[in-house]
């Protein structure tokens, strides 16, 4: 999983549990209160009958007290859990439970009647409990509960809604401060590679700052190290060839020419080697279709054939210009050696492709070809290692060199190259 889909996850998975837990709250809340406004319109309707109650040796309600008007619901009055009285409205006496505290509970009638009952008692002067019970249809109650919810809710949901746009705002502000700077450094990471860039930015935040220095330092290493590789083979070369020549002045020795001319060869060889392992870190976007009229221009002065170029429009490839020009020239050498009249240059995407009309080479010579050294015409100049060389360059970015037989009926050598795009 990438970072940012973690990053996305792990706050998509907050919020949400930050909002179920606000939910809950909410809704644990609002139940609360209107369980709590229940109880107090249950209570108000039981406080009402207690004026209208008779302080007599036996407390009766007074038939005549308006107060009564007002309570045309369920109520009874009981002491010590007796019946005492109660209203028209109900059939059957309500349960009286024992205690000295307010309780609130549901019970049925014998018409299947659903009551929502609350149980207040009342102490008066000559120490007589009465317990007053009062009762609502659960129905009513309810519909009641309902009503009180709806309007809390209405009057909650634009502050949700607004906490809900916070959060969520607050999410994006982190995606945007942890991962801007990420991509930033990606960008210079790709800028970099394309060697448009010498050194990352450090600069940002401390974390990523740490790992753009140790970048910073690796490729600098990197950079010490090839160029004095470079530099070595370089030298060695140098070293190595300048007696050889001198060597090869003196002797007369057909074979002993031979055996120095091989060890020249192979000197050349691991120089090119070189070149090309420490060529990698000096990548730039290459101009393809450039790099092949200029090849075409000086190799048609050079030898006398025909070069025909046929390319896709805005050819590039991210690499180092010497190593394709090296790689691209000792094939199409090669191929301006060997050809009668005419070479074609093919190129597209993944691919460039150099025909000859000369004589060609069979299928197992095609396979020794690009040995190390190896000359199929000792009748031309050379040192034999041009088309090993071009591998080793295709190979070094990620491709492969192909040799067939050419439309014209000589060879035919492709180079595939996987960075090779059109733009």
């Amino acid at each position: 999983m990438s970072l940012t889909a973690r990053i996305l996850f792990i706050g998509i998975a907050g919020c949400l549990a930050f909002i179920l837990m606000i939910f809950t709250a909410v809704r644990g809340a609002v139940s609360t209160i209107v369980d709590d406004n229940v109880a107090t319109y249950l209570g108000a309707y039981a406080d009402i009958l207690v004026p209208a109650i008779r302080p007599d040796e036996r407390p009766m309600l007074d038939a005549d007290d308006s107060l009564l008007a007002q309570v045309p619901r369920d109520w009874q009055l009981s002491i010590d859990g007796e019946p005492l009285q109660r209203s028209s409205m109900l059939s059957d006496w309500l349960p009286v439970r024992p205690g000295v505290e307010p309780q609130r509970f549901r019970v049925a009638d014998s018409n299947r009647r659903s009551i929502e009952v609350l149980q207040r008692p009342y102490q008066f002067a000559n120490d007589v409990v009465v317990t007053v019970t009062f009762g609502l249809d659960t129905a009513v109650v309810d519909a009641y509960k309902d009503d009180q919810r709806a309007r809390i809710a209405a009057q909650l949901r634009p502050v949700l809604i607004l906490a809900g746009i916070v959060v969520g705002a607050l999410l994006l502000a982190q995606i945007i401060a942890v991962l801007r700077p990420m991509q930033r450094v990606r960008a210079e990471l790709d800028a970099l590679e394309r060697g448009e860039a010498q050194t990352l930015d450090e600069t940002g935040p401390r974390e990523l700052a740490a790992v753009t220095r140790r970048i910073n330092a690796l490729v600098a290493r990197n950079a010490s190290v090839q160029a004095r590789y470079r530099q070595f083979a370089a030298n060695m070369a140098h070293a190595i060839k300048t007696p050889l020549t001198a060597l090869r002045l003196r002797v007369s020795d057909t074979a002993v020419k031979a055996d120095i001319d091989q060890i020249n060869a192979l000197v050349d060889r691991n120089l090119a080697r070189a070149r090309i392992a420490g060529s990698s870190a000096v990548a730039q976007r290459l101009d393809v279709n450039d790099m092949l009229d200029q090849l075409q221009r000086s190799y048609e002065k050079l030898f006398d054939v025909t070069i025909t170029l046929e390319t896709m429009p805005r050819l590039e490839m991210l690499a180092d210009r010497e190593d394709l020009l090296e790689a691209t020239a000792n094939i199409l050498e090669n191929a301006c050696r060997h050809a009668k009249r005419e070479v074609a240059i093919i190129a597209g995407a993944g691919m460039i492709q150099i025909n000859d009309d000369g004589p060609g080479i069979s299928p197992d010579e095609r396979r020794s070809i690009l040995a190390r050294g190896t000359r199929l015409d000792e009748a031309l100049p050379g040192n034999g290692i041009g088309l090993s060389i071009s591998d080793e360059v295709v190979q070094s970015y990620q491709g492969k060199l192909t040799l067939a037989e050419s439309f014209t009926g000589g060879l035919s050598v492709t180079m595939h190259l996987p960075g090779l795009t059109t733009t």
